[in-house]
């Protein structure tokens, strides 16, 4: 496929759905739903523009009703939780789909209360506009103007003035110490409803697959990286956490100057780079397997980790990912006002 600026939709969880840019016609119309069956089961994603899409993604236009925006992310998070119950091996094909049944709201007249949707979706929008006005203030990143050192970052990670070297991953010499974590299977949690996180292999939302509260004598430290072992899912994270399988791995950073969380968002992403070549289902990382694994970090003239750029290029990096959702706020508030006033 050569590149070009049709979206191509694979089944995985991230981005809309979007794995890649391709040149091509693009087959399938615009305002329909996209959901994956195969891989990454039941991501359910709006699409806005014209696109493509492989073979593990079922297509969903409105049947005798009109789709907008807000009514198909409401439907997404309809289908999300139906989709529970499928898997990588129990999958929602068409025609699973077809004798499947989603719960929504309906009007006094038996009719689907389209606009009580449109209305629970725009309050969330708000409300999250508002979250991240708040979050802006107390983290300090108002303002999204890269400094110089943030700046300098970015340029040397772009062209290629950075010198890296291989560390191994874990073991007397390893950055990290590493543990299999406890396996809290789902039968066993009475309410998923607490306080922790409960991470899973599974891909999206950090891992996190629900807030539990559990024996916390099996409770698994923040400040750490998580890897999802059979489908080599890392993440970081931030708070103490469970977990359902004794093949996850929580990995902990030995140097006190790695332990930030800039520095260990920074770490996932290097982990990831060179884990994911190595496993897969089949064949899948283990704590023993792990010991041999090395990966690529940034390093200094004299050759230490250079912790102060993976610092600053996080940063960086997070300024220019929040830049770009204050843009989207912005037209959300005008689209708002827009209708508000109409």
């Amino acid at each position: 496929m050569k590149s070009g600026n049709i979206n191509f939709l694979g089944a995985i969880s991230t981005n809309n759905g979007i794995r890649e840019k391709i040149a091509t016609d693009s087959p399938y119309k615009a305002n329909c739903i996209s959901v994956n069956y195969n891989g990454s089961v039941g991501y359910s994603f709006y699409q806005e523009e014209p696109f493509w899409a492989s073979d593990d993604v079922n297509i969903c236009y409105a049947n005798g009703w009109e789709m907008n925006r807000e009514r198909a992310l409401y439907l997404c998070s309809a289908l999300q939780k139906h989709s529970q119950q499928y898997s990588y091996t129990q999958k929602w094909t068409v025609e699973r789909m077809k004798n499947s049944f989603i719960l929504l709201p309906f009007t006094q007249k038996k009719e689907i209360a389209f606009g009580y949707m449109e209305r629970v979706i725009r309050e969330l929008e708000e409300e999250r506009i508002r979250e991240l006005t708040a979050y802006l203030k107390a983290s300090g990143l108002e303002s999204t103007e890269l400094t110089e050192t943030e700046k300098s970052a970015v340029q040397r990670l772009r062209n290629g003035e950075i010198k890296w070297n291989e560390f191994k991953i874990c073991g007397d010499d390893g950055i990290f110490e590493i543990n299999n974590t406890h396996n809290i299977l789902k039968s066993q949690i009475d309410s998923y409803c607490g306080d922790y996180p409960y991470c899973t292999a599974r891909e999206g939302n950090n891992s996190i697959v629900a807030y539990v509260d559990y024996d916390k004598s099996q409770i698994e430290k923040g400040n750490s990286i998580f890897i999802g072992g059979k489908s080599l899912v890392i993440t970081y994270q931030e708070s103490d956490y469970f977990s359902n399988d004794s093949h996850n791995i929580a990995c902990y950073v030995k140097d006190k100057n790695g332990t930030s969380r800039n520095a260990q968002l920074f770490m996932v992403s290097a982990m990831y780079k060179s884990l994911k070549p190595l496993y897969t289902w089949n064949d899948s990382i283990s704590k023993e397997k792990i010991q041999k694994d090395k990966f690529n970090l940034p390093v200094t003239p004299s050759g230490s980790i250079d912790w102060d750029f993976m610092e600053s290029l996080i940063i960086a990096e997070t300024r220019l990912a929040i830049r770009s959702v204050i843009e989207w706020k912005d037209k959300v508030i005008t689209k708002t006002r827009k209708i508000v006033t109409a």
